[in-house]
């Protein structure tokens, strides 16, 4: 099963690059980037298309397991503003706790 950002515009003169992941059952996903131009005739015929496939399995797993760690260090960073948020408000209940005594039983 190969799944693509790749949708053909076979008018367009531009360079495509494209990007595929190659999932085979039971086998680790392959990732290859193609690059194609198409060439076009003086009537803007289709006359040929060049490309190139390029295997970037080792870029795109390095790729997504620094999206994974980016992802942890978001969780962990949220769990770190709260737990700031509930020890700020112990603080702040100790404080006004410790003024409320001072000014009433001293």
């Amino acid at each position: 099963m190969v799944k693509s950002s790749f949708s053909p515009s076979q008018q367009s003169k531009e360079t495509k690059n494209t990007t595929f992941r190659i999932a085979k059952p039971n086998e680790p996903n392959i990732w290859v980037m193609q690059n194609t131009i198409s060439i076009f005739d003086k009537h803007n015929t289709l006359v040929q298309t060049i490309g190139a496939l390029i295997d970037i399995t080792e870029t795109k797993d390095f790729e997504l397991a620094l999206q994974q760690k980016n992802e942890e260090i978001e969780i962990r960073s949220n769990e770190y503003k709260l737990l700031n948020q509930e020890l700020e408000l112990a603080i702040s209940l100790a404080a006004n706790s410790n003024l409320y005594f001072q000014k009433n039983f001293d």
